[in-house]
């Protein structure tokens, strides 16, 4: 970084021709196509105060009106064809989907006095292009976080503006800093404290926009939670060899931050929780993952394979197998609310069965590289629909992972978890309560609307509903009915480990 007076940052671009077909791989060119994803519909379709959403292909780069949508898996290349390489607009805003971002190339200037990005006009035809919708405009706003879907989280998310400028603008600010490398302007606000929302919402979309930047990006943070950003360190030094800035701190100084590369907003967040959208990033979830064993020194990556204890065993017979053939079992034990009452009859009878079993509370944000450590040493995870599931990130491949789902919750499980495991390498099992393993049984008739009508709840708002199925939910395993489960998770390691290729 160095200090200069202020002047346009023009870009010059120069490509190269060719009279054969290129593809233009995002990770490695300075030429990428702008993919973008939308929503349309407002139709129920069971989630608690939420609309459902669907995705739109992206139009084809250029402003051509016979540009023909891009198939998902041609999403990551730019044909070329008869000498012309497609280049996208140098400043284009995306709409719809989880979250809105804008993605700019010229003269940027970031200015935390206003809360507003200038992009300075090289000519009067200049303007910022709306995706998918394919208009213009010359001003847009942002909030930088990725759930756009709740109103409620979205509200505590600081608004950004983009105005695009003439040179000779009287309110262009001066440029105090002037960055060499990219930048990405990105919230903790929202749910960011909620180990889940903090991964879905925030890391997942942040690793989608700034990885193909190969650590040469600045990451400037708004709704700066400085409790919060030391924890995140390793995730984001693997992301950017610079420090993340507290772009609303700069206001002090009104220092004016320009660059010649920015997105605002966070790009990559799929309608799937847990998951990246390929129609706007190159990466993974997997990628993702694969970051997190790098940053956390994980290196079981692959699960015990056994072929002994698949079917039950006595109490005390576990040493007649080697240690490294016995899988691991974590029992994720909650303190608060939907916690296991029973928790020794579970490890007892789990133990019993041949597993190796580990109880531990992996929920403390300060605590997320011990979790990590011990959620990776584990074959299996079990734990009662929470955030502290979250940390099935950290699984090795072909790991197990059991959800305990409490009455009424069928859709948050599903949702937030067992769709997401999908892209995981993690096998997926679910163990549904019965009404009389919930703790509501002690407070409602069987006939009761808690039981017979929980939809009822739920058109009352979502703050009526979790009162009652989330906070106040506690469950008592009814072992001989859940030993199937167990069972089935551990004859799934009498199986050789399969082979998973990045």
């Amino acid at each position: 970084m160095i200090l200069r007076e202020s002047q346009p940052l023009l870009q010059e671009e120069s490509v190269k021709r060719d009279t054969e077909t290129t593809r233009i791989d995002d990770r490695t060119s300075s030429i990428s196509t702008v993919e973008t994803s939308t929503t349309s519909g407002n139709e129920k379709d069971g989630r608690i105060g939420m609309e459902s959403v669907e995705e739109t292909p992206p139009l084809a780069n250029g402003t051509s009106s016979s540009s023909q949508p891009l198939k998902e898996e041609e999403a990551e290349v730019t044909t070329v064809k008869q000498n012309e390489i497609a280049i996208p607009p140098p400043a284009v805003c995306t709409t719809g989907g989880r979250s809105d971002f804008c993605d700019l190339r010229g003269d940027i200037r970031v200015d935390p006095n206003s809360w507003t990005v200038y992009y300075v006009a090289t000519s009067e035809n200049d303007t910022i292009h709306l995706s998918p919708e394919n208009g213009n405009t010359s001003s847009f706003s942002v909030r930088p976080y990725a759930r756009n879907d709740d109103p409620y989280a979205m509200a505590t998310v600081r608004e950004w503006s983009l105005k695009m400028v003439p040179p000779s603008d009287p309110d262009l600010p001066f440029c105090y800093e002037i960055h060499d490398d990219a930048g990405v302007i990105f919230s903790l606000a929202g749910y960011a404290g909620h180990r889940f929302h903090l991964f879905t919402d925030v890391l997942v979309p942040l690793f989608a926009t700034a990885r193909p930047f190969e650590g040469e990006v600045e990451l400037l943070a708004t709704d700066y939670q400085s409790w919060l950003v030391p924890l995140l360190k390793p995730i984001t030094g693997a992301l950017s060899r610079y420090e993340v800035i507290d772009i609303d701190k700069e206001r002090q100084g009104e220092k004016t931050h320009c660059f010649s590369t920015l997105t605002l907003g966070l790009k990559g967040r799929h309608l799937k929780e847990l998951s990246i959208n390929p129609l706007q990033s190159p990466y993974r979830i997997k990628d993702f993952i694969h970051l997190l064993r790098t940053v956390y020194s994980l290196n079981k990556t692959t699960t015990t394979t056994t072929t002994a204890a698949t079917k039950p065993q006595p109490p005390g017979d576990n040493n007649k197998s080697s240690a490294a053939a016995v899988p691991r079992l974590l029992i994720i034990s909650r303190k608060t609310v939907r916690t296991f009452t029973n928790l020794r009859d579970i490890a007892r009878m789990a133990t019993g069965l041949g597993f190796r079993v580990t109880v531990a509370e992996p929920s403390a944000m300060q605590d997320l590289p011990a979790s990590a450590r011990v959620v990776h040493s584990c074959d299996v995870v079990l734990g009662v629909h929470g955030s502290d599931l979250t940390n099935v990130v950290f699984l090795p491949d072909g790991a197990v992972f059991i959800q305990v789902v409490p009455v009424a919750l069928e859709w948050c499980a599903r949702t937030f978890y067992e769709e997401p495991s999908t892209d995981m390498d993690v096998r997926y099992l679910e163990y549904r309560i019965g009404r009389e393993e919930s703790s509501l049984a002690g407070e409602y008739a069987e006939d009761d609307a808690v039981f017979t009508d929980p939809a009822s709840f739920e058109r009352k708002g979502w703050g009526v509903f979790k009162s009652i199925y989330l906070d106040n939910q506690n469950v008592t395993i009814d072992t001989q009915r859940f030993r199937p489960t167990l069972l089935k998770a551990l004859a799934m390691f009498s199986q050789p480990n399969r082979t998973f290729n990045w």
